[in-house]
């Protein structure tokens, strides 16, 4: 399995400017769950693996994430979201190699635990986490979270809104995220990214 490296924005944000957008009124995961993506949204398929659709004011970035297969950013908007994805059946030989695997778990669990587990890891501080729970994406077992915290020489705390996502032979990780006194301003988006998710 790829490690996640949380990607570092410090030197990609700009808090002095203005933030716009259409703030996110569905508090409920179950309403943020069930979000569509509008006519400002632009689909990309990558790799023949996947698809997505993307927020118009968002452009490809290529210092995000060395493993991601997707970057995508704002600079201005502070808004970014990556896609990791790789082969399910290494993950698992991997993890239960290691004895990290539960067979009593499906993969998509097991995935989404252990890349929890790096995200905390890789955070200065942890202020705030949403249980996982349970989805569909474009027909796929997904499991949904939200997580928020600090990370070295970022001052203001970062909210993420992540997906781990099991498919046929991938599994996926998607990462969306914003500075946490932007997420209400943001959240619909990435949950609309998100909920786009489809494997090809």
């Amino acid at each position: 399995m790829r490690k996640l490296i949380i990607p570092a924005v410090a030197i990609l944000a700009f808090s002095s400017f203005a933030i716009s957008g259409c703030g996110s009124k569905a508090s409920n995961p179950e309403d943020r769950d069930a979000l569509v993506a509008d006519d400002s949204f632009e689909e990309v398929k990558i790799n023949g693996l996947y698809s997505m659709k993307l927020p118009d004011y968002l452009t490809p970035g290529d210092d995000l994430n060395s493993e991601a297969s997707l970057q995508y950013q704002n600079i201005v908007k502070e808004v970014y979201v990556i896609v990791i994805d790789e082969s399910k059946q290494d993950f698992i030989d991997v993890f239960k190699e290691l004895g990290d695997y539960d067979s009593t778990k499906s993969a998509c669990d097991n995935y989404a635990e252990a890349q929890m587990k790096s995200i905390e890891e890789n955070m200065t501080t942890v202020t705030s986490k949403s249980p996982l729970r349970k989805a569909k994406l474009g027909g796929c077992d997904a499991r949904l979270a939200d997580v928020a915290g600090t990370q070295a020489d970022i001052e203001d705390p970062m909210g993420f809104t992540v997906a781990f996502i099991e498919g046929k032979e991938t599994l996926y990780m998607v990462m969306t995220w914003t500075f946490e006194k932007s997420k209400d301003t943001y959240q619909e988006d990435m949950d609309k990214m998100i909920n786009s998710f489809k494997e090809l």
